[in-house]
């Protein structure tokens, strides 16, 4: 009787345990016995997502850890997007990716024609070609940092038109201009979703730092002639989105589009230098005020291996209320005693291309 007992008892145990750990395998082929059998398990027309309603896989799932679908996965109906808990819980994701972007400026005079008034050289001929820079990309169930660098070397544009008028100042003669921007941020978002609904939901502390600089030269004369900066500091509070569009567990493609806005206090400085041997004066402003930077894109991803994946995607991202460069020229007076500078607002426009790595751990 006691043996019987024991017998029962065994058997409850390894029936419970079986149930709670996704139907592991029982025998040493690693197939299930035929008294009991998978289909056992399996409900008539589509399942939803529930444990109840899904049937145990021994087929490995592509994201959904070392052991695949043996770990408590799921195929059929209750897969769509979710695969049970194990695609999305306790999962660190590290990415790494190189930004190939271009900005785009306002229409605002550098200089102009001091006879007619007209403007001869603008901020948006300072646009220049794509530039590199890269991003680092840690994200876990919850959680959501990112660090993202672009940096746009010297963009050159020769002036030969006389007399013009830059900074309050005619010259006359050959001259080029040479234009560097360099954009840094850092985010940390909280990200709220539900494992088996593709919209994610997002807010954080989000901080961007713009750094500016215009030379004016006198071809044959001082190098540089004229140095114009600008610093801008935003410290702000953002909210995002992301949809899964392709994002199903027994396929190796995923695709999400995603969009992010956010309002910020923008600290900025401007310091415009004449050098030694002209004007030899400085003048500088400073200037806080309300900024706004918004981004959107797609990231899609191939899975090479449970843990490795290659991403590419596009995105836009838009600043306003910051002070560039390109847009000081004309609220600079190098000539003033002493020399006046005054801040005026603007904004730019970045668009390209990301490529990168994933490894989920």
């Amino acid at each position: 009787m006691q043996t019987k007992l024991l017998a029962v008892g065994i058997a409850l145990l390894v029936s419970w345990h079986a149930a709670a750990h996704g139907v592991e395998a029982l025998s040493n082929d690693g197939t299930l016995p035929d008294v009991f059998p998978a289909s056992a398990l399996a409900t008539d027309g589509p399942a939803e997502y529930s444990d109840a309603g899904c049937v145990p896989s021994d087929e490995s799932s592509i994201g959904c850890g070392d052991g695949g679908c043996a770990d408590g996965c799921c195929t059929g109906g209750c897969c769509d997007n979710c695969c049970d808990d194990c695609c999305y819980e306790e999962q660190w994701q590290f990415s790494f990716g190189a930004l190939y972007m271009a900005r785009d400026y306002n229409n605002a005079p550098i200089t102009i024609d001091a006879g007619s008034g007209t403007t001869v050289l603008s901020a948006a001929d300072m646009d220049g070609d794509y530039g590199w820079g890269y991003e680092l990309h840690a994200r876990r169930p919850g959680w959501d940092v990112r660090y993202m660098q672009l940096n746009f070397g010297d963009t050159l544009n020769g002036n030969a038109v006389a007399p013009t008028l830059y900074l309050q100042d005619v010259y006359a003669g050959p001259a080029e201009f040479r234009y560097h921007s360099d954009l840094y941020s850092l985010e940390v978002t909280c990200l709220c979703f539900d494992d088996c609904d593709p919209w994610r939901r997002s807010s954080g502390f989000r901080y961007l730092r713009l750094d500016e600089q215009l030379d004016f030269n006198l071809v044959g004369a001082y190098q540089p002639t004229d140095r114009l900066e600008t610093t801008n500091d935003l410290y702000g509070w953002q909210w995002g989105t992301e949809r899964a569009i392709i994002d199903r567990c027994d396929s190796p493609f995923q695709l999400h589009a995603f969009g992010k806005a956010g309002v910020y206090y923008a600290s900025m400085d401007l310091t415009n230098t004449a050098f030694p041997g002209l004007i030899n004066d400085t003048a500088r402003d400073s200037e806080g005020s309300v900024a706004f930077v918004g981004e959107l894109g797609f990231n899609g991803s191939v899975q090479v291996t449970e843990q490795f994946s290659l991403d590419a995607g596009y995105q836009v991202m838009f600043i306003e209320g910051v002070a560039l460069a390109g847009e000081q020229a004309t609220t600079v007076n190098a000539l003033a005693v002493p020399a006046v500078a005054e801040i005026n607002c603007g904004g730019l426009f970045y668009q390209g291309f990301t490529f990168g790595a994933t490894y989920t751990w």
